[in-house]
Order: structure tokens, then sequence, then C-alpha cells
């Protein structure tokens, strides 16, 4: 429950870069080696992980394949003199990309005649100093904090004692993985929505037309009972899976975690939609608080998985399953 009340202060900070770097760095990324790593790669990274002594990112989007993992363009290679593996391709989207100094990293290992790439994927922990990683800044409209990267492996040489668990494994280990990722990406989410909350309802309370109050007109005050109303039914719903991850071997429930994280960024987005709306035209500036949330909150609803792959997840987990 520690993690809960952290992640979702996190969030409350309001600046969803700096939350994605830290989300990634904490517990993201180390998730791989923690659960499915060798003691040897534990005892390698794990101490400096936890300390902060080591900054992780995770590469998993290729620089083609989007959300669909069923391609993967990063593929190995067997060194012609040596027992290292090369590795070859690009990575998109990393957080903490250039900053980081260990790089958990998604790796075609198989044939790629396979029909589904991410059955014959591995997870390696390439050390970021390495030769021949290529580093691109990307510019996106929000998440500055989050030093977001192009990756380009150019035959960076790795030794087989940095693949993550077992070769081929990699779709196992992600969806163990993917779980609890949306966990994390949900409660910071919450948080961002407490703090768009907070920001609005000072903005209503100080703003007047024809001589009233923002806040005594219905059409503002409704929505912002509603929007206060979600909020406190989500953190009730995130502190009831944080508090059965915490008490169960089973792991991060899937269903519950992805609900989580589809209602809380989508909540979020609303608000900042209405704390700009609210906040008229100065709101819409490009330095403005309110356009800064709101450019936040619209990232947070691709990372971790799109929401609408979420959605598929979730109906297929009632229609199959019938889970409700």
């Amino acid at each position: 429950m520690a993690n809960c009340h952290f992640l979702e202060e996190l969030g409350y900070l309001g600046y969803a870069g700096f939350r994605s770097a830290i989300g990634v760095a904490a517990f993201m990324a180390p998730f791989y080696i923690r659960h499915f790593g060798s003691e040897e790669l534990k005892s390698r990274f794990l101490p400096k992980l936890e300390i902060g002594d080591c900054i992780c990112a995770l590469a998993i989007t290729d620089q083609s394949g989007g959300s669909n993992l069923q391609t993967i363009s990063c593929h190995s290679e067997q060194h012609m003199t040596s027992d290292s593996i090369l590795l070859k391709g690009g990575k998109s989207y990393v957080a903490n990309g250039q900053h980081a100094d260990l790089i958990i990293t998604l790796v075609r290992t198989g044939s790629s005649d396979a029909s589904n790439h991410l059955a014959v994927a591995s997870f390696f922990a390439i050390p970021a100093d390495i030769e021949g990683i290529g580093k691109t800044s990307i510019c996106m409209l929000g998440w500055k904090g989050a030093d977001i990267c192009h990756l380009n492996f150019n035959g960076c040489l790795v030794d087989h004692t940095n693949i993550i668990g077992h070769p081929n494994m990699a779709m196992l280990y992600l969806s163990e993985a993917l779980k609890f990722e949306r966990l994390v990406a949900g409660t910071l989410a919450l948080g961002s929505v407490k703090k768009a909350l907070d920001l609005i309802i000072q903005t209503v309370k100080g703003k007047k037309i024809h001589g009233k109050l923002f806040s005594d007109f219905q059409a503002i005050s409704h929505p912002l009972a509603e929007y206060i109303s979600r909020y406190h039914m989500l953190e009730v719903f995130c502190q009831q899976i944080w508090h059965e991850h915490s008490t169960s071997d089973s792991g991060v429930d899937m269903y519950k975690a992805a609900i989580l994280k589809t209602q809380a960024t989508e909540l979020n987005v609303c608000i900042a939609t209405d704390f700009i709306r609210f906040s008229g035209a100065e709101g819409y500036t490009e330095g403005a608080v309110s356009s800064r949330l709101y450019r936040d909150a619209i990232g947070a609803t691709l990372a971790a998985g799109p929401n609408e792959l979420l959605r598929t997840v979730i109906a297929e987990e009632v229609i199959n399953n019938h889970v409700i």
C-alpha cells in the first residue's frame, strides 16, 4: 500500500514527464529483473536500482511497430568470433532514454519467419554505456521531463548473461509486467486527477461573471460534482487493487488494472479539458498550467498500452471468462 500512496502523491505533483521518468525507473523497468532475472542479474543491478544509483529505461516499442508487438524488427544475431550477442534495430518513445544507465529491451531472438515475433523474443538488460547505442531525443507535445528518445542498437555486443530469464519467453514475461505497468500508470493518473481537481476548484472559486462566482452556476458545479464522485470511487478501487496485489501471490489483476488505467486517464482528460474552458483564453495559452495538464493527460491515455487496446482486454475478459 505504501507504493499506492507514493505513486498517487507523485502524480499529484502535476508533471507527467517527471512522474513517468520515476515510474519507469523505479517501478516498471526493474519489475523484469526483480521477477524474472537470474540471481546474478539481480545482484548486479537491483541494489543500485533500489537506491537510485542506476537509472533504468524500458524499450518495448519498435520504431515502426507501435503497440503491435507481433512484428519486432529489433533483433539479435550470434557474434561470429565470440559468445556475445549482436543487437540490431531501433526502439522508440523510450522514457529516460538519454540518461539511463540500464535499458530493459525487448528483442527478437528467434526466426523472423515466425507469425508472431513476440513468441520468439527475449528481454535483455543492456548497460547504456556499451558501444553502438545511438540516442535521439523526441520532441513530444507534453511529458517534457520524461527524456523520451529513439534508441538505435547498431550492432551492440551484449553478453548472453544479460538475457532476463529464459530466451524466447518474452510473451509470458510481458503479460505479467504489463499488468503491473497499468496499475502503476493508473495510480499516477489518479494523483494527476486530484491535482487537476484542486486547480479547477480554485479557478471557479476565484472567477466571476455577471457578478456571480463561476462556482454558483450549475453548468460548472454539476460537472465538478461528477468529477469529484468519480475520483473518490476510483481512489477506493485503486486501493483495493493494491491491497489485493500486496496480500496475494497471484500478482496484479489484469482486468482491474486495465479498468483503473483507462478510467483514471480519461477522467483526467475530461477535467483538464474543462480546466481550459473555465480558465478562458488565458487557459489556452502555451505556458498555462491548464494547457500543460491537458497535453499530459492526452499522453497518459497512450502510455502502458493505448486505452483502445485496453478496452479490448476488458471486453474479452468479461465475454470469455464471465468476469463482472
